[in-house]
């Protein structure tokens, strides 16, 4: 895992294994993205490997979508608002590296039903705060979810109890 990135960096595998490698180590790398794998105690090691993997520019373009998708649906399976945000973190990138503008809407949708005042109780908060703003400045919101998000935001505002989540909402 973290021995063929190296190798794959410093060339010192051929295109020919380099190809079937990487179908083979993406397909692995898809098949544990599950909720289960997120519940473990050690989830972090597989989370690091997973976001070095999917940045390594080595990604093939059909896996793109295919692991943006299986994180939006695996966030919804997920019970921790934690493992949720940051495969929607990881969504996120795979949308705005690739421009995947058909699991957009999906994200979006995600991203809007956790706009609630317990997203904002989390003791990551920030994590999430800075996601939103990411997604909320980006040129894939769909004109649609614009005033959907804001109208959201003002009633999730009156639902807080937070004075800074109250105005970080607000602003």
């Amino acid at each position: 895992s973290t021995m063929w990135l190296m190798a794959v960096a410093y060339g010192l595998i051929q295109n020919e294994m380099l190809l079937s490698s990487s179908n083979e180590f993406y397909s692995k790398l898809y098949s544990l993205v599950t909720p289960e794998t997120l519940r473990l105690r050690k989830r972090a090691r597989f989370q690091r490997l997973m976001v070095a993997a999917l940045n390594s520019g080595l990604l093939p373009a059909r896996f793109a979508a295919a692991f943006a998708k299986r994180c939006m649906v695996t966030a919804v399976g997920c019970t921790d608002p934690g493992s949720t945000m940051w495969l929607m973190a990881v969504a996120y990138g795979l949308i705005q590296n690739e421009m995947l503008l058909s699991s957009s809407n999906e994200f979006y949708s995600k991203l809007y039903s956790l706009v609630t005042p317990e997203t904002l109780r989390l003791r990551k908060r920030a994590r999430f705060q800075r996601l939103m703003v990411a997604a909320l400045n980006s040129g894939l919101l769909p004109a649609r979810f614009a005033a959907a998000f804001a109208k959201r935001c003002m009633v999730t505002a009156v639902g807080c109890t937070d004075p800074g989540s109250t105005m970080w909402l607000m602003a």
